[in-house]
């Protein structure tokens, strides 16, 4: 075998496959987060009448990461508390990750608009309503990828 393509289908859309060569092994790129791909790989065996003849080396299934872990909340005043999460590792390359948060009273069901948080793994959430339990969430963004977001992690700010 002289040489080998490797063909990724996202799995949702299973009729556009992308193609590449490579040797025995190879990274495929430009992948989204969170889904799901089916990887086909080929060899080429031989030639015939100048066209290759290739041998289906079989394929699989797999799940792209990046994904949010835990976050959790410190209460600072009656009205602030600072969130926290341990950092995601780049899931694409060397694009830094930034974060993005989001809140909302529970059980109120309106969950406030994303705001960017930056490339730091903590900040301070202000302008709370004391004895409230809030629910949280937060993703990660690298490039154009981006993560689902967070479980919501909920905690009641401080009373006054």
């Amino acid at each position: 075998m002289d040489s080998y393509d490797v063909e990724v289908a996202k799995q949702d859309n299973p009729q556009v496959w992308t193609r590449q060569s490579m040797s025995t092994s190879t990274m495929v790129t430009g992948l989204l987060s969170n889904s799901t791909y089916t990887i086909r790989a080929w060899a080429r065996v031989g030639e015939e009448g100048g066209q290759g003849i290739w041998e289906d080396l079989g394929q699989v299934s797999c799940t792209t990461g990046f994904f949010m872990s835990s976050v959790y909340c410190t209460p600072l005043a009656t009205d602030a508390i600072l969130v926290n999460w341990p950092p995601v590792v780049p899931a694409g390359g060397s694009s830094p990750v930034s974060y993005s948060m989001r809140h909302k009273v529970r059980g109120d069901g309106q969950w406030g608009p994303w705001r960017t948080v930056g490339a730091q793994s903590s900040t301070v959430l202000s302008g709370l309503q004391p004895n409230t339990p809030y629910d949280i969430e937060v993703r990660a963004s690298e490039g154009d990828l981006q993560s689902e977001p967070s479980s919501a992690s909920c905690f009641t700010s401080w009373a006054p």
